[in-house]
């Protein structure tokens, strides 16, 4: 690993809650991600996140009118469109 990629992990860890970060650190396949979270953890932009939703692509659970991602569901989604050679 390079060190930038060290400090970028850094820094996402940083930014998501302690609580949510260990669930995350033990794999918790239930656990919930806000859009601005599965941002800062997965790399793709709001927008791109909101396209996936409006085609239906990417699973979600509204929350009143915000949008909440199971983890389980976002490594699914990823690993279905990983290319391998």
């Amino acid at each position: 690993m390079l060190p930038g990629e060290v400090e970028k992990g850094a820094k996402k860890r940083e930014m998501l809650g302690a609580s949510k970060q260990l669930l995350l650190d033990n794999r918790d396949p239930n656990v919930l991600l806000s859009t601005k979270e599965l941002v800062t953890l997965i790399g793709f932009r709001p927008k791109t996140i909101r396209r996936w939703v409006t085609q239906k692509l990417l699973n979600y659970i509204r929350v009143g009118n915000r949008l909440r991602f199971r983890l389980a569901a976002v490594e699914l989604f990823l690993a279905q469109r990983e290319v391998r050679k």
